[in-house]
Formats: C-alpha cells, structure tokens, sequence
C-alpha cells in the first residue's frame, strides 16, 4: 500500500458518532520491526501514515477516539495485541507521534460508531 492509499484507509467514515464507552489503561506504539508488514486483518501495516491500532479483543475497523493530555485522534483497529505488559493498546508510530506519546502512557480511548 502507498503511502496515500494508507492515509486514506486511516480517513475516518464522513460522521462518526461517540458511544460514551471509554476504555482506560497503558498505551504504547509500534513501528519498524512491523513496517510494511501484514496486520492480522490483511493489511499492510503503514507506521509512517495510518493511525491505526492493536487491541486483543475489538472488531476490526472499530474506530476510538484515543485520548492523550490535551491531544486526540480517531484510530482504527487493524490488529491484535499488545502482547507484552499490562498494555491495552499499541498505536502505530504515527498515532503515537500525533499523540506526544514517546514510551508507554496513559491514555483512554472512546468507542466510535459511523454515524447516519
């Protein structure tokens, strides 16, 4: 996948809609090791572009307004994990980035629907 074509798949639906339901714990991020290589949905995952995320039991494609301080950003799962820690949620390194997030940290993270 190109580096537009990875953007785009991280383009959240035109409305979105928040649930109320807000999970809370230890974030982290992942990058080069995974690079270009396949999420376990299939995709090709994209640590320069997509915000994306690993979560162990959300759907795919479900969106979280992930908090962190005072920034935020929409983040699609795509994959399974964090597998190592107490950790809830591995962002790719762009989510992180975007976030201000260097290591682990606390962040919660709001379910999001496609709205109408």
């Amino acid at each position: 996948m190109t580096a537009g074509r990875a953007a785009l798949a991280s383009l959240p639906p035109a409305a979105v809609v928040r649930t109320g339901i807000v999970l809370e714990g230890d974030a982290s991020w992942y990058g080069a090791y995974f690079h270009g290589r396949a999420t376990t949905n299939g995709e090709r995952f994209d640590m320069y572009f997509a915000h994306t995320c690993a979560h162990r039991e959300l759907p795919f494609g479900t969106w979280l307004l992930v908090r962190h301080g005072e920034r935020e950003l929409l983040a699609r799962v795509n994959d399974r994990g964090p597998f190592s820690g107490d950790r809830f949620l591995d962002l790719s390194w762009a989510g992180a980035h975007a976030l201000g997030i260097t290591g682990v940290a606390r962040v919660t993270a709001e379910l999001c629907v496609a709205g109408p």
